[in-house]
């Protein structure tokens, strides 16, 4: 997978949904924005329900559409996307489910959880990761940050 390619095309939908765009939100933290030690995310509604996210950080990056639950801003989602880590040394395609819990009016702690496939991996990031063993399928993702609402 090319992930030179993913990127520009997602900011285009997101920066072009900005046309018909209800509302969107931020967070930063662990593990969001991609497979990132720490990063920040960016997404946008593009209907009452479904959203556009893009995001980066040291060092990775990841983009996919999350459907959310309710109307709310901040409300619970099923995450579909794409993460890379080490800008190009694993690329995984995860489903998640989160959600932020409001601790200000429009902010929040983001929460996540979910699984992701490993599409590819370099064989040094295969070693520091794994050793020996056989190039793992699936992992475990988790990400924990603060999120706030944009309107």
């Amino acid at each position: 997978m090319n992930y030179r390619l993913i990127i520009p095309i997602m900011l285009i939908g997101i920066f072009s949904s900005s046309l018909w765009a209800e509302d969107g939100n931020i967070a930063c933290g662990y593990q969001v924005g991609g497979n990132s030690m720490v990063g920040i995310s960016y997404e946008d509604r593009v209907s009452s329900t479904i959203g556009l996210h893009i995001g980066g950080g040291y060092a990775g990056a990841g983009a996919g559409v999350r459907i959310h639950f309710s109307n709310e801003t901040l409300s619970p989602y099923l995450d579909l996307n794409w993460k890379d880590a080490g800008f190009g040394q694993i690329e995984t395609i995860a489903a998640e489910l989160g959600g932020t819990w409001k601790v200000l009016d429009e902010s929040g702690i983001r929460g996540a959880i979910g699984a992701q496939g490993v599409v590819f991996i370099t064989d040094s990031f295969k070693q520091t990761l794994v050793g020996n063993k056989p190039r793992p399928f699936l992992l475990l993702t988790l990400e924990i940050g603060w999120a706030w609402e944009l309107q």
